[in-house]
């Protein structure tokens, strides 16, 4: 069973503008499947929040409902035609309710939908999606950005759909996927390196040992005092988890990694001991 978490930040720039969070995060299950997606609001968009808003629940959507349909497709071109089909138009028909251009809704679009072991992906433009596999953490795809620095590619740009980014698969092996905005690349993607930062691994484990609620709430409070502070912009994060067979129990584990877990920071022995008693039964940690 996959387990879901998202939240989202405002960044400072928004917020001294007195403007909104222009990232957007939904998940959903349904038919069996299970779908976490994410969408950056272009900053020179005026109402790319409401675009962004439409693409990520529309996209949960459609990879519930057309599970089957775009795993069988024959082409990658037919899988992005039939997975960005519906996003467009109803970004399209609500900016002609709106009397705009559709570019005035401009996002990029990260999703990721599971049902057991087979997945399906779907990326357009900058943000990044990371993986697990085997306790070992892997980028799935990397951003997608334009000719010149700060450019990317938009679900409501006419060339979206020959850019646009879609996979599908089946691994066993496969123990979360994680969707960050670009705004979060700063702390959570290693761009040398190309890869995912450790932080990552452990907002896995976070997913798997904590109850839900809390983990989503700890989720937020990384991205607010972790990620955000390295960043002006917005920052959101979708997260969807389920057990690997490496998964060590919490009974089993170190009390340095169970403090690493719970966010407990001090290096007393004695006072990480109480502190790991007291917020393991706060927490739920199983």
């Amino acid at each position: 069973m996959w387990h879901t978490q998202t939240a989202a930040v405002i960044g400072s720039g928004h917020k001294n503008q007195g403007l909104p969070c222009q990232d957007r995060t939904w998940s959903m299950t349904a038919h069996g499947v299970t779908v976490i997606a994410l969408a950056d609001g272009a900053g020179s968009a005026p109402l790319s929040h409401e675009g962004a808003e439409i693409a990520v629940q529309t996209i949960c959507k459609t990879l519930c409902g057309q599970f089957d349909e775009l795993y069988a497709s024959a082409s990658p071109m037919e899988m992005r035609l039939k997975a960005l089909r519906e996003v467009r138009q109803n970004i399209s028909s609500h900016a002609a309710r709106r009397n705009m251009d559709t570019s005035c809704f401009a996002c990029t679009l990260l999703a990721v939908a599971a049902r057991g072991d087979e997945y399906l992906l779907v990326h357009v433009g900058d943000g990044v999606i990371a993986y697990q596999k085997n306790g070992k953490l892997l980028v799935a795809s990397h951003p997608q950005n334009g000719e010149f620095a700060n450019t990317t590619t938009f679900v409501t740009a006419g060339s979206a759909l020959q850019k646009a980014k879609v996979l599908r698969g089946k691994q066993p092996d496969l123990e979360g996927f994680a969707l960050m905005s670009d705004g979060c690349e700063a702390a959570l993607y290693q761009k040398k390196k190309a890869a995912a930062a450790p932080l990552i691994g452990r907002l896995f484990q976070r997913a798997e040992l904590l109850e839900a609620k809390t983990s989503e709430t700890l989720l937020q409070v990384v991205l607010e005092h972790t990620v955000s502070p390295h960043t002006r912009d917005d920052c959101s994060l979708a997260v969807m988890t389920r057990k690997g067979k490496n998964d060590i129990p919490w009974v089993q584990m170190q009390p340095r990694t169970k403090a690493a877990v719970l966010g407990v920071a001090t290096g007393n022995r004695n006072r990480r001991r109480r502190a790991i008693r007291k917020y393991a039964r706060l927490f739920g940690a199983t």
